[in-house]
């Protein structure tokens, strides 16, 4: 029988691995900036995210927007999508913030286009709003991260990378054993930025 959560109290008698890992799964992160990274990932339109889920267009917008106290089924029904289409959700800890990846590596993403792009939307800037860090137009932005620029500059890409690492994205390398990613420095979700 599970432990009653109101009574129990942590001793080297009762505690249960297993318990603790599904309460941590419990109360996993939904977070607006997760779900937008995961879907710029994949990179998929909320239109095709919705209907692959079975969803109006709304309820993905409403995720990617704001954050819920209590998740709805909805929003577990479009993390399992994403977690079933290979992507692994990165919850916020002591020691970094929430963010997502790819389980194996070996994802086609040339260019860093889907890795630059989540990491601009987990940070929740705009196209603009990154243009204007980067010193350029905001087509610049859009055309690279469309891949209508079929070979982009690779100083323009390193000089994205660093400036989004500068406002607080960690970039997660393709290795052997996990897939390319990206997720918060620091566990306290990235706050809009506002245009000056």
């Amino acid at each position: 029988m599970g432990t009653v959560l109101h009574n129990w109290e942590p001793n080297v008698h009762n505690v249960d691995i297993f318990e603790i890992s599904s309460l941590f799964k419990f109360f996993m992160d939904f977070s607006p900036g997760a779900f937008r990274a995961a879907r710029a990932l994949m990179g998929k339109t909320q239109e095709d995210v919705a209907t692959s889920c079975g969803v109006d267009r709304r309820i993905i917008a409403r995720l990617e927007r704001l954050s819920y106290p209590k998740p709805t089924e909805a929003a577990h029904k479009v993390r399992r999508f994403y977690v079933n289409e290979g992507l692994e959700f990165l919850d916020a800890n002591m020691t970094a913030g929430a963010g997502v990846r790819w389980k194996t590596g070996g994802q086609e993403d040339y260019f860093h286009r889907r890795q630059v792009n989540a990491a601009r939307v987990l940070m929740d800037l705009s196209q603009t709003q990154l243009a204007k860090k980067l010193g350029v137009v905001r087509s610049v932005v859009t055309k690279y991260e469309s891949g209508a620029v079929k070979t982009p500059d690779p100083g323009f890409i390193e000089h994205a990378v660093r400036v989004l690492e500068a406002e607080g994205a960690v970039f997660l390398p393709d290795t052997a054993v996990k897939g390319a990613g990206v997720r918060l420095v620091s566990a306290t979700e990235a706050k809009p930025t506002t245009a000056s």
